[in-house]
């Protein structure tokens, strides 16, 4: 997300970059929460990064756990009405979307949603072996059936993991994305 109209290297910058957006009451709030002291963050290698990470949390990471998090607590069960799931592992084909250096961004993703179709030369035998059991999973959800899992709440989530493993993973960023999602809507 640094890329998008990132601001010059300061903290004003990246405030008076938010409130393009949103409102300054709001950004306000959010830059005490993740930039206290005004300082630059250790979560954030510059400012046109802390800008990135700021504007990725807004936008997707508060934003779905937030909503999971409402929908939950108004009796949604997610594994039955709602799927949550994380994806770390990257096909090669969406090196021709984004650098490798770029890691697994929301739009490297496109290469599991279309089967690496447009992508160089697609997925790979490997790696469509990979995306079976996550396809599965997305496959019976939409067409309605159970996919709960033993582990149940909220924070709980189907992974992809870097390795092309699936697994169950608890939701280490959930408390902050909260803490986010609370400062942006209160």
């Amino acid at each position: 997300m640094k890329a998008w109209r990132t601001p010059d290297w300061s903290y004003d910058a990246v405030y008076e970059r938010l409130t393009a957006d949103y409102p300054e009451s709001k950004v306000k709030k959010l830059m005490e929460l993740r930039v206290p002291g005004k300082k630059l963050p250790a979560f954030a290698e510059d400012w046109p990064d802390l800008f990135g990470r700021l504007y990725a949390d807004v936008q997707v990471h508060d934003l779905e756990r937030g909503f999971a998090d409402r929908l939950s607590k108004g009796g949604f069960t997610i594994g039955k009405d709602l799927l949550r799931y994380r994806i770390d592992w990257r096909a090669k084909c969406a090196d021709f979307i984004a650098p490798p250096d770029w890691k697994v961004t929301h739009s490297t993703d496109r290469a599991i949603w279309f089967w690496g179709c447009g992508l160089g030369q697609g997925l790979t035998v490997g790696e469509k072996k990979i995306l079976e059991e996550i396809n599965g999973v997305f496959a019976r959800f939409v067409k309605g059936e159970d996919v709960q899992w033993s582990q149940q709440g909220p924070k709980m989530m189907y992974r992809l993991k870097s390795n092309g493993e699936m697994d169950m993973w608890e939701d280490d960023r959930w408390e902050r994305g909260l803490e986010g999602w609370n400062v942006m809507n209160e």
